[in-house]
C-alpha cells in the first residue's frame, strides 16, 4: 500500500504472480517509456507524504522486515528497473534499500513479489 501503490494490475491479477523467481524480476515489465520522462521523481512534499504513508503501514505491520532472501529478490527487481536512479525510486521517491526491507511496502509499479503475513 505505501506510496499510493495498489496490488492489482489492470486485469485484476495480483502482480506478484508475474515475478519470475528464477531470475528475480518480472517477465512482463510493462512499457514505461512515456513514464521515464519523469526524471526528477515526485516533489519533496509528495516524497514526504509517500514515505509517511509507508512508515505508518510499516508500524501497523509491527515493523516487520522481510528475510534476506526476500530482500534480495526485491533489490534484484529494482536493479533492473528504469525508475531506479542511484538507489532512489523516481516513481515514489523512496530510498530503495530502506523501503525494500519493510514487509508492508509495495513497489509503486507493482514489480516486487509480495509476502504474506504469518
Amino acid at each position: 500500500m505505501g506510496c499510493g501503490c495498489g496490488n492489482k494490475n489492470k486485469a485484476g491479477k495480483n502482480k506478484s504472480s508475474l515475478i519470475d523467481p528464477k531470475h528475480g524480476y518480472s517477465k512482463d515489465l510493462e512499457p514505461v517509456t512515456e513514464q521515464l520522462n519523469q526524471k526528477e521523481g515526485p516533489n519533496l512534499l509528495q516524497k514526504a507524504l509517500n514515505f509517511g504513508e509507508a512508515l505508518v503501514e510499516h508500524v501497523a505491520d509491527g515493523m516487520t522486515t522481510v528475510t534476506k532472501l526476500q530482500l534480495s529478490a526485491r533489490l534484484a527487481v529494482c536493479s533492473k528497473c528504469p525508475f531506479n536512479k542511484k538507489g532512489n525510486c523516481m516513481k515514489c521517491g523512496c530510498i530503495i534499500t530502506t523501503k525494500a526491507k519493510w514487509r508492508s511496502s509495495e513497489c509503486p509499479v507493482e514489480y516486487w513479489p509480495t509476502f504474506k503475513k504469518d
